[in-house]
């Protein structure tokens, strides 16, 4: 094979670029009260769909409901159990308290969810709210809105 020929590549060099002379902005965009309102009715809407449908999809506590007072009368009892027990005895005790304790802490929560307060709040915003993002009756009820919800929100079924 005879030799190939090398073509010599020629220098280019850039031209550096231009610094922009244009100044940003630097006052902050400010929005009217009208405007500002109708963003916080939007984010309080979509925290009420958001709880409602979180709440919909919590797993359900199986068992029979223990009350606290009941939890906390096991739970001094494995507390005595942990002052007079030695050796793996004590140990079990004190796995038993402590999880006692984590289940008086759990169901002392003020977080725990109120369907019927969620489900008020979540008909109240819902029909705009859908409205606004293009939801249907037919999509609700596939994320799980029971059809009564629904129908207190005034979202009507549809056929199409």
């Amino acid at each position: 094979m005879p030799p190939t020929k090398k073509t010599a590549k020629k220098s280019t060099k850039k031209a550096p670029a231009k610094k922009s002379t244009a100044k940003k902005s630097t006052t902050k965009t400010t929005r009217s009260a009208a405007t500002r309102s109708k963003m916080a009715q939007s984010q309080q809407a979509r925290r009420a769909v958001s709880s409602y449908l979180d709440a919909l999809h919590t797993p359900k506590r199986r068992g029979r409901p223990v009350s606290v007072a009941d939890l906390q009368a096991k739970l001094r009892a494995a507390e005595a159990t942990v002052a007079s027990a030695k050796g793996l005895a004590r140990l079990d005790a004190i796995v038993k308290a402590s999880e006692l304790e984590q289940r008086v802490a759990g169901s002392q929560r003020t977080d725990a969810h109120d369907m019927k307060a969620l489900a008020g709040a979540f008909a109240k915003v819902a029909k705009t709210y859908g409205e606004r993002k293009g939801i249907t009756y037919g999509m609700w009820r596939r994320a799980g809105v029971p059809a009564d919800v629904l129908a207190k929100a005034g979202i009507k079924r549809t056929r199409g």
